[in-house]
């Protein structure tokens, strides 16, 4: 087995993304945010759908070239 995390806490997340842990706690709340499991009263983030929800908040950056336009 891989000694690669499967998951993480809240705790966890905060230090990785630099969101505050009542930030997740409310995204939580409003269905909002990564993807969470309830695992009794302990919630966990899935690294996989966390890694997802990250890499979707991509903003900025390169935009993709225009296509067929040329400026004058």
């Amino acid at each position: 087995m891989s000694n690669e995390k499967i998951s993480f806490t809240e705790v966890e997340v905060e230090a990785l993304t630099g969101l505050r842990v009542k930030t997740l706690q409310r995204w939580r709340y409003l269905n909002q945010g990564p993807r969470f499991v309830r695992l009794g009263r302990c919630v966990r983030y899935p690294a996989a759908d966390l890694r997802h929800w990250i890499d979707s908040q991509a903003g900025g950056g390169e935009r993709p070239a225009a296509t067929g336009v040329a400026r004058q």
